[in-house]
């Protein structure tokens, strides 16, 4: 988002990127909250005196399986958005990558959203 007019996004670009971020994020939010719940709950297992392993490993099944559905969330975002871009705007964005990220208040990137436990 930070750099859009550096690699020259048009309209279209602009619109497609913003409607996967539409279509994915709500998705993203509500695994957010499920990881946690699940989080908690096999923390809340770990801190028995004698926890049962079967429980704990079921338990940790579903905090991984969780965990890699969001990750298949992001890729499947990540490409979705890749194939809006040009291969110059892709290697554009590399290039910006290499150098870091800017100084100063304008063009830094916005803090991720807040995890269900912080909210």
């Amino acid at each position: 988002m930070r750099n859009q007019r550096a690699i020259n996004l048009t309209p279209e670009q602009q619109g497609a990127i913003r409607s996967e971020l539409q279509k994915t994020l709500p998705r993203f939010t509500d695994l957010q909250w499920q990881l946690s719940s699940e989080e908690e709950a096999l923390d809340a297992l770990l801190k028995l005196s004698r926890p049962d392993e079967k429980n704990a490993l079921t338990q940790l099944d579903k905090v991984l399986a969780i965990e890699n559905e969001m990750k298949r969330l992001q890729l499947g975002m990540m490409l979705n958005i890749k194939s809006v871009l040009t291969i110059e705007q892709q290697n554009s964005l590399r290039e910006l990558r290499k150098q870091g990220p800017r100084k100063g208040g304008a063009g830094q990137q916005p803090p991720p959203p807040p995890r269900p436990e912080e909210q």
